[in-house]
């Protein structure tokens, strides 16, 4: 068999996900955007600690199962050292309940949207 002088062309494009199953994803995963704009509002989970922006971590992955009743705030670097050390030493060090702190932000957020 000779071989080829140019690569493979593609003879069709690669499809983009469903923009319906993107957004059921998005909302199992995080809510709203308004609901993470909360998480963020709220500052850093780590006291004392003000850098900003802040991002919305999840205390279990979503690959785990985590949904958006599992999100806490935390600045970038922050969010970095929760992924090198486990949330579980992560927690420990700070002297944090990572799931009270979510469970406050869900509560938060259903007393909000009650009265908007």
């Amino acid at each position: 068999m000779p071989k080829r002088k140019q690569p493979l062309q593609r003879v069709s494009r690669i499809k983009r996900m469903n923009p319906a199953r993107k957004h059921r994803r998005f909302e199992r995963a995080y809510h709203s955007e308004s609901f993470c704009a909360l998480v963020r509002w709220k500052g850093c989970v780590v006291r004392g600690c003000y850098t900003v922006p802040v991002q919305a971590c999840h205390r279990v992955s979503r690959g785990a199962g985590g949904t958006w009743r599992d999100i806490f705030g935390a600045c970038w670097l922050h969010h970095h050292e929760s992924h090198h050390t486990g949330l579980h030493a992560f927690a420990v060090k700070y002297g944090l309940d990572l799931e009270a702190e979510c469970a406050s932000n869900v509560e938060e957020w259903l007393i909000m949207s009650k009265d908007g």
